[in-house]
């Protein structure tokens, strides 16, 4: 049915339509693609301005500003002493709690394998050393920006599994059959140990029996599963496996001095970050901690 005064013909319709058209170009691109060149012609720029300005107001309306906690977060990698692990990763929790923008990332290994990949030029902002002189290596290198912090220590222990028998003195440990203890050329753990047992005159005497390994925490592993019979490693690893016990504190008298280093390294990506995680760890706040975890603070 039609309306009065209406008409609704095929051809109607076409007539309006192209009367529309030439009035506003957008109908043609909206139908049947770009216009015409007569048609383009007659406004060069319009449609081009028109067209441009809804691209961007499309884009700029996408690709709005993100809220706080959805960008994206600084990562801070650190290389950290085998040792070190638990209590780190504690640190770095609480860390990232108060600084929400920024992600530790934790590589920890033997320190000897750590400085080296750093001398290598592996991507690191924060270096945890198990003694000093990994760390002044790298200080002689120029691979170490600002002060080298000092704020942990530690003490040598020797451990083995829950149903061996206590050792009635460090002299007791040549009659065991094999000794773990992390690498003694380089390892820190390692130097450590020998450096204790040569001030009690057992290194030759106990070197034959000794099962090297990566890291401290390795040697820990070796007594776990069987490997050895017994490890020297430090206090604060005994807190990390419940599966070993302290067989022997060691001596006062040949116990060495253990000390950590910290510090930024030149080729930081997240330099502030750094800082900032470096003075959170080290600050007397986190003493707790540390000495939650068998280390001794400075």
């Amino acid at each position: 049915m039609k309306r009065k005064g209406a008409s609704f013909t095929h051809q109607a319709i076409e007539s309006e339509i192209r009367r529309y058209e030439q009035r506003t170009h957008w109908i043609v691109f909206l139908r049947k693609g770009w216009p015409r060149r007569k048609q383009f012609n007659k406004h060069p720029y319009a449609l081009r301005f028109t067209f441009y300005a809804l691209v961007l107001f499309l884009w700029t309306g996408c690709a709005s500003e993100p809220r706080p906690d959805e960008q994206a977060r600084r990562e801070i990698v650190v290389f950290a002493a085998a040792s070190l692990t638990d209590a780190l990763e504690t640190i770095a929790d609480s860390f990232e709690a108060a600084y929400p923008r920024d992600r530790v990332i934790l590589n920890v290994a033997a320190t000897s394998l750590l400085a080296r990949q750093i001398e290598q030029g592996a991507p690191a902002d924060v270096f945890f050393s198990a003694n000093l002189a990994w760390m002044q290596q790298l200080e002689e290198q120029g691979r170490v920006v600002g002060p080298v912090r000092e704020p942990l220590s530690n003490q040598l222990v020797v451990v083995g599994r829950p149903e061996t028998p206590v050792l009635p003195s460090l002299e007791a440990l040549a009659g065991e059959s094999r000794i773990a203890l992390a690498d003694p050329e380089h390892v820190p753990a390692g130097l450590y140990a020998r450096e204790g047992l040569e001030c009690a005159g057992l290194w030759e005497q106990i070197f034959p029996r000794i099962v090297p390994t990566l890291d401290v925490r390795a040697a820990l592993l070796s007594v776990r599963n069987g490997a050895a019979d017994v490890a020297v490693v430090y206090a604060s690893d005994v807190q990390a496996d419940p599966n070993v016990r302290v067989l022997l504190q060691w001596p006062a008298a040949c116990q060495p001095e253990i000390r950590y280093a910290a510090a930024r390294l030149r080729d930081a990506n997240h330099p502030e970050g750094a800082d900032r995680l470096l003075a959170y760890a080290t600050d007397p706040a986190r003493t707790a901690v540390w000495e939650r975890f068998g280390f001794l603070t400075r």
